[in-house]
């Protein structure tokens, strides 16, 4: 999917590719996220495996990803099941923040947070993409590098 948010009057386009979350297809998803320049790793808040699984595709992450790392969000999905939530914000938020990682929480059922998520992202990729260009300028849109997070125009 591809989603283009206008940020400060300025196009951020973000292209998101779902990869397959189970350990055993990490060989594939390795040449998936080698370049990347944004992850967003999601786990189901109603099942604490679930985030321990999501820390292991992080470690995975940091192993395997291009230098410098990639922003990475740990998004907690059901964010409308709170009375079943098994893993509380306030841990996935600590770890989060141990691991250098963007924390939300959206619900793809009632859409809460979603939009906002990506949005945040968005400006997170824009602020590295100035922070390069300040340091050693920023390919363009059409440039062909695969340097940059997101395509801004």
């Amino acid at each position: 999917a591809t989603k283009i948010y206008d940020i400060e009057n300025t196009s951020v386009k973000l292209q998101l590719w779902d990869t397959p979350g189970e350990m055993d297809m990490l060989t594939v998803t390795r040449s998936d996220f080698r370049h990347a320049q944004s992850i967003v790793v999601a786990y189901d808040s109603c099942v604490p495996a679930s985030l321990d699984n999501a820390m292991n595709w992080v470690k995975e992450i940091d192993r395997f990803c291009g230098r410098p790392l990639p922003i990475k969000l740990l998004l907690g999905c059901k964010s409308d099941k709170k009375s079943k939530s098994s893993v509380s914000k306030e841990k996935a938020e600590e770890i989060a923040s141990k691991m250098g990682m963007i924390y939300a929480e959206c619900s793809a059922e009632d859409g809460t947070n979603v939009d906002a998520t990506f949005r945040k992202l968005a400006i997170k990729c824009m602020d590295r993409a100035r922070e390069k260009k300040e340091s050693d300028g920023i390919p363009r849109k059409g440039s062909g590098s695969e340097d940059s997070c997101c395509t801004i125009s």
